[in-house]
Formats: C-alpha cells, structure tokens, sequence
C-alpha cells in the first residue's frame, strides 16, 4: 500500500509541476513575477490630451489618436509622446497653409491649464518635425517662437 501510494504521489506531482505552459515558446526564465495583461489603468492608452477644445482665440480643436483638427485644418497624427508631451503630424492636403507638410505639437500643464505649441508647421520629413525642438514650457508667454502658448479649455 505504501509502494502504491508514493507512485501516486510521484504521478501527480509530475502532473501538477508540468502545468499547462507551452514548451515550444518558454524560455526558461522565471516569469511568475510578470504581468503579461497589462491592465494597468494609470497608464493612458491614447494621446493624453485626447477630446475637444476650445482656444483662447475663439477657435476649436478635436484631438484623438490619429488626428488633431483645428477649424477647417487637419492633422494627421503619425507619432506622439505623452512623456515628452509632443505630437508629430502631417498637414493635411487640403489645409490652406503649408499643405502635405509636417507639424509638431507640444502641450503643457500650468496646473489645470492645458497650453499647446505648434512649434513646427512647414517641416519637410516627419523626422525634421520632430527633431523641431525649443519650445520652451517655462515661458508661457513668449517660448513658442517668440509668441506665447495658446490656452485650452474644455468647451
């Protein structure tokens, strides 16, 4: 009997320690500590700043994922960082200014205040636009190309 038992022992303990992991596609590390659902609810999953807004020049924006349309220009939206707080996209072809170009637009916070900067707007390579730095946050009212952010608000 006590033969008999152990061979059960040994059964199952093989049977509970071999699980249901593909073998094919592990590589051995111990990966109990990863979590592979990423359901993380902190992280945004799209552009930060993503919804409608108005100006402060009387103007309205609506900002997703792939787009940022202001009035009657759009913007193709081909990267953005939510870290960096910049956005990177191709002027649209039918947009009076600059049409097929590339745009870059940073956003900052001043409190509960939410500013842009379209610091570049007639880059030539989606590249050049993001290379386009020097939009200086700290300076509000004159760090966009020598003129000052411009304020967004909820509508």
């Amino acid at each position: 009997m006590q033969k008999n038992m152990m061979w059960i022992l040994a059964a199952l303990s093989f049977t509970v320690g071999c699980g249901d992991k593909d073998a094919s596609t592990d590589s051995g590390a111990d990966d109990s500590a990863t979590d592979d659902t990423n359901t993380d609810s902190n992280t945004p999953t799209g552009i930060e700043i993503a919804g409608d807004w108005a100006d402060g020049w009387g103007g309205s924006h609506t900002i997703t994922d792939t787009s940022w349309v202001s009035g009657s220009s759009s913007y193709a939206i081909a990267v953005y960082d939510n870290d960096a707080d910049y956005a990177v996209a191709q002027n649209g072809a039918a947009n009076t200014y600059n049409p097929g170009l590339w745009s870059r637009f940073d956003w900052t916070w001043d409190g509960d205040a939410l500013y842009y900067c379209q610091f570049a707007y007639d880059a030539a390579t989606q590249a050049d636009a993001e290379a386009a730095t020097g939009a200086n946050r700290a300076d509000l009212a004159a760090g966009c190309n020598g003129f000052g952010w411009t304020s967004m608000t909820a509508p």
